[in-house]
């Protein structure tokens, strides 16, 4: 994905701080992003299967349906979500999102309330084999997704609670989870920071084959630490 510069977060903040000159004038977030963008922002597009979990109140808010039957809502001003779908028996609704320097992925926990349900993951989380645990790992070059790091959630019967997070990282490419090796180990990697590809398609074949740094995550040491095992697939002998 394209990295941005750092110039609209800059913007947002400022005019959300800045009070207006003259005449009392009230910021819109949708407004900025339009003026920034050049468009108008659609509306977002809901599968017809999830149309009884989520609905595009308007193009800045989703609703979604908690197991209650409140709605949670998420405000989508700044960014364009997509790829809507569900986890976890339809516990969990998750979606992608762009927009003018920002990315991201949001899941949000429908057996929650509130601003509390919104988690944001950077990417599409992994679930543990059991259920138990969500991971996710999202570092950029500019620093505009909304995870920059590695986090770890548990799943418990009414809330999700994280139980990790690192934005102490190597430098490095690609972070990205591989896989739960064990229901309480996930295995990580990400490309060394000697692979400089001039070019968006020179990047893509060295992502697909560069050789990975590789980590991991173990819910058994106290505490749950990063630790890396170089050459080799983290978890080793996780069953």
């Amino acid at each position: 994905m394209t990295r941005l510069a750092a110039s609209f977060w800059l913007t947002a903040t400022a005019l959300l701080i800045a009070p207006a000159s003259g005449s009392a004038q009230s910021f819109e977030p949708r407004t900025e992003y339009e003026e920034l963008t050049g468009e108008p922002k659609p509306i977002p597009q809901i599968p017809d299967g999830l149309s009884g979990i989520v609905r595009a109140a308007s193009s800045s808010l989703v609703e979604v349906k908690s197991l209650a039957g409140t709605a949670i809502p998420v405000n989508i001003s700044w960014y364009e979500p997509s790829d809507f779908e569900v986890f976890a028996d339809g516990r969990y609704l998750g979606f992608a999102y762009g927009g003018y320097e920002a990315y991201g992925y949001i899941l949000v926990d429908r057996a929650m309330t509130g601003e509390a349900a919104v988690l944001a993951t950077g990417q599409k989380p992994t679930f543990s084999p059991d259920g138990r645990f969500i991971a996710a790992a999202e570092l950029s070059e500019a620093g505009y997704s909304n995870l920059e790091g590695v986090a770890l959630w548990e799943v418990l019967p009414n809330r999700t609670q994280q139980r990790f997070f690192t934005d102490d990282l190597p430098l490095a490419w690609d972070w990205r989870i591989d896989l739960w090796a064990s229901p309480t180990c996930v295995s990580l990697s990400a490309i060394s920071p000697d692979v400089q590809p001039s070019t968006e398609e020179e990047w893509e074949i060295m992502a697909a084959n560069a050789p990975r740094f590789h980590y991991s995550l173990s819910l058994e040491s106290s505490p749950i630490t990063l630790r890396a095992t170089y050459g080799e697939p983290g978890c080793i002998g996780a069953n």
